[in-house]
């Protein structure tokens, strides 16, 4: 349904919205680390084609690495047939990043792109402003295209995993991603049921180049084109770039740049990007003798998308090489049901008259565990006086239907659980027959991996072909790949295996992933009991193997063998928030030394993060009331320990006899507060500010002596307290203050006048309820029975309550014996 697609959307972009937008981050414990050199990620894909004769080989590695402060990277590629071997390396390139600088963000050298309007592969350097990290995500907009039935489809927004799908029946697919300020960089890597991989990269530039109100970004660089010089005659060929951008507004931005060519005069451009009415789109650019180009996208809450773009050309250029005076193209997906429709629309108009248009279609109806798509494709040429010819309409129809569980089969048919079974053929509607059929059955098997079956026929050369495949993951740290084919006695293979294999090189472990690696990072968390309490993991210190950690934004975590927490595919040079849940660590008596911080992820490498645990700590204390005829102990009173270098807060009480405690403090410094609501109820004020230090020791630090001096604060009347022989005003401000204190009277003057023994006898079924184990219980019990208490041992009764409330801090410790005598007067 239309809002249950626009609900997904919205989910996917507050996802990333919490890696980039409006952070509050915590306190940056581990800042970006630049070693010398280390070595990090090989991503690497190894196929064979061939078939019984024959076998080729073909390989690929790409590694990265960090390297004088900076990181790099470079692949190797190479194919092997007949015995023999062609190898070659291919870009290569050293990055230096200042992510927190606005004057100089990154420095490009080796194998680096371009950033004109006819970007190019060069060997130079490039150097930038622009943001490493999107600073603002402010809209959305839609990816789409067509490909391979059932490939997989995984989206890169500057060179970080931002989403992945799966192509549906006809191959089509879609990401609704979220845009950000400043020039976007995305790159598309299709993986095919055969096994084959292919990359698209592109850099978006329209409409999405925008910048913060008051931010200028520059962009240079220059080199030697790396291929394409040998047309003009020339060895190599120098070329650069150059693009400045300033924010007018939030919502304006414009932009004047230049790309010169060896030889040649520079070529200067302009532009704007805006954004109308919160979700329109615009963005023009102008090119004088080159061309002038306009484009909107929108993507309305009810998921209609709209994507438009006309082009005008001033003549013949390097970007006109077909003599086009103009080019459109519109996109328009329409989610009415129950036939939601996808239109495309592109037109090119020649200077000699001649206009050509590519139209198509797409719509599909599901119902229940089928699903129907239709595919029509046309191409139309008009040629002026000789008319309108329509060529190439085709028609592509499919049908799937899925088996899966609560469709009322058999028990012994449970084994085609997750079976689909499709067909689908192409009608050529010019010629009035069938181009093709295929048949295909295929089953999800190991969780994430396919194997599927099928069978495709070609009319006109009346060829049969018949298809077997099979991927799969082993443990998500290899992708398997092997696909046949058999067609007229002739026989095809295809196998490959891809995957990537990081170091940690600090702790000597290779953490193999199925996804590439290489340009992003990861972390090794280390959580460890700090024996020496020397801060670091040591010899001797005992790793808690447990993954009780929670990362803001992407990433996996996995617990290795050794213990360690890894962190893997997060972006470079991001900041990242950790938190650690205590929760998940059995040993509920240990605290980490910090609970929350942040770290900057480092390229090409895995970044080491210790985290100490400690016995928690203890503190124990009074609150006592002076006077000048002496001083006791006050009951009730409420304090707050407020963590200094932590975020640790805590609220406790004080029994009858004025004492307190509390227990699994983690170490640091803290500050001890008085209420001041109650000191102010009360007409008293503390004699001084109470701080103390929990330690890191093997065995828990323990701190006593805390005692806290009230003292009466003079005033024209005696403010109640919770002792009762101090309130000396009427009874009804004395049933005011309970009620203040405590809540709602009616109910305690019930709840206090209950029968005694009810309460003892709970308390006996407390106790036994503590002794086993059965904390919940015993909470519930111990509640009761403070809600019936009129006698009895009042001390017992707040030592049970404060033990339960150390199991739900949100328990409040009333003072029964003051409710008491204040309700009797």
């Amino acid at each position: 349904m239309p809002v249950v697609e626009f609900e997904q959307r919205l989910r996917a972009r507050a996802r990333i919205e919490e890696m980039q937008k409006g952070r509050q981050f915590y306190p940056l414990t581990h800042p970006q680390r630049r070693p010398l050199f280390d070595v990090g990620f090989i991503d690497y894909t190894i196929s064979s084609t061939g078939d019984f004769e024959q076998q080729n080989l073909n390989f690929n590695f790409d590694g990265g690495a960090a390297f004088l402060g900076g990181a790099i990277r470079g692949g190797l590629n190479g194919f092997s047939s007949d015995g023999q071997i062609n190898t070659g390396f291919s870009n290569i390139r050293w990055e230096y990043a200042r992510p927190e600088s606005s004057l100089l963000s990154r420095i490009d050298a080796g194998e680096v792109r371009s950033g004109g309007l006819r970007a190019r592969n060069i060997r130079g350097a490039a150097i930038t402003n622009e943001p490493i990290e999107a600073r603002y995500f402010f809209g959305t907009i839609r990816q789409d295209g067509t490909t391979e039935a059932d490939a997989t489809v995984e989206l890169y927004m500057n060179n970080q995993l931002v989403q992945f799908t799966t192509a549906d029946a006809t191959g089509y697919y879609k990401f609704d991603i979220p845009l950000n300020y400043g020039q976007t960089r995305l790159e598309k890597v299709f993986y095919f049921t055969d096994g084959r991989i292919e990359r698209r990269s592109l850099r978006i530039q329209t409409p999405f180049s925008f910048q913060p109100q008051g931010v200028l970004t520059y962009h240079v660089d220059g080199g030697y084109q790396i291929q394409g010089a040998e047309l003009l005659g020339r060895d190599r060929l120098f070329v650069g770039s150059g693009r400045l951008s300033y924010g007018v507004t939030k919502w304006l931005t414009t932009r004047i740049g230049t790309d010169y060519v060896e030889d040649a005069d520079p070529f200067v451009y302009g532009g704007f990007s805006a954004r109308v009415l919160s979700q329109y789109l615009l963005n023009a650019d102008f090119a004088p003798d080159a061309y002038y180009e306009g484009s909107v996208a929108v993507v309305y809450p009810n998921n209609v998308s709209l994507n438009a773009r006309h082009r005008y050309y001033d003549g013949a250029s390097v970007f006109n090489t077909r003599d086009l005076s103009s080019e459109s193209s519109l996109s328009l997906g329409l989610p009415v049901r129950p036939l939601p429709l996808r239109l495309q629309i592109r037109s090119l108009t020649y200077n000699d008259g001649l206009s050509e248009y590519d139209f198509g279609a797409d719509t599909n109806y599901r119902l229940f565990a089928s699903n129907f798509q239709l595919q029509y494709r046309t191409r139309i040429f008009d040629r002026g006086d000789e008319g309108v010819e329509f060529t190439n309409q085709t028609l592509r129809t499919s049908l799937s239907y899925g088996v899966r569980r609560g469709l009322g089969l058999p028990e012994f048919m449970d084994i085609l659980t997750g079976t689909t079974a499709r067909i689908s053929s192409t009608y050529d509607i010019d010629l009035g027959e069938f181009r093709d059929m295929d048949v295909q059955i295929s089953r999800r098997i190991f969780g994430e991996g396919n194997l599927q079956l099928s069978m495709g026929h070609a009319f006109a050369s009346s060829r049969t072909v018949f298809r077997f495949s099979l991927n799969f993951r082993l443990d998500n740290k290899v992708a398997v790949t092997t696909s046949h084919s058999y067609q007229r006695e002739r026989y095809s293979m295809r196998n490959s295996v891809r995957g990537s294999l990081g170091l940690d090189s600090r702790s000597g472990v290779i953490q193999p992933t199925f996804r590439n690696q290489v340009g992003r990072a990861a972390a090794s968390v280390i959580l460890f009991i700090d024996k020496n309490n020397s801060g670091t993991f040591d010899e001797g210190d005992e790793i808690l193997p447990y993954n009780a950690i929670r990362l803001s934004g992407s990433g996996r975590g996995d617990v290795g063998r050794d213990g360690i927490v890894r962190l893997t595919q997060l972006q470079s040079y991001a900041r990242y928030n950790l938190e650690i849940i205590e929760r998940m660590i059995p040993n509920a008596t240990l605290v980490p030394a910090q609970d929350k911080f942040s770290f900057i992820a480092d390229p090409n490498q895995y970044k080491r993060i210790e985290i100490p645990f400690y016995q928690s700590g203890t503190i124990e204390g009074m609150v006592s009331l002076v006077r000048p005829e002496g001083s006791r102990g006050v009951g009730g009173v409420r304090l707050e320990v407020i963590g200094q270098d932590n975020s640790f807060r805590e609220t406790i009480r004080t029994f009858n006899s004025g004492d307190f405690f509390l227990m699994n403090i983690p170490p640091g410094r803290y500050l001890l507060e008085v209420s001041s609501a109650q000191l102010d109820l009360l007409g008293l004020a503390p004699g001084d500010v109470y701080s103390f230090e929990i330690k890191p020791t093997t065995f828990g630090d323990y701190v006593d002596g805390l005692n806290i001096e009230l003292f009466p604060v003079e005033t024209e009347e005696v403010i109640p307290s919770l002792l009762a022989e101090e309130v000396v005003v009427n009874a009804r401000t004395r049933i005011e203050a309970v009620r203040t204190l405590l809540g709602e009277q009616p109910r305690l003057e019930r709840q206090l006048r209950s029968d005694a023994r009810e309460a003892l006898r709970l308390f006996t079924f407390a106790q036994q309820h503590f002794t086993s184990g059965d904390f919940d219980q015993a909470l519930r019990v111990v509640t009761e029975s403070l809600e019936r208490s009129e006698t009895g041992d009042q001390e017992q009764a707040m030592q049970y309550w404060q033990r339960a409330r150390r199991l739900n801090p949100n328990i409040e410790i009333p003072d029964v014996e003051a409710i008491l005598e204040e309700l009797n007067r």
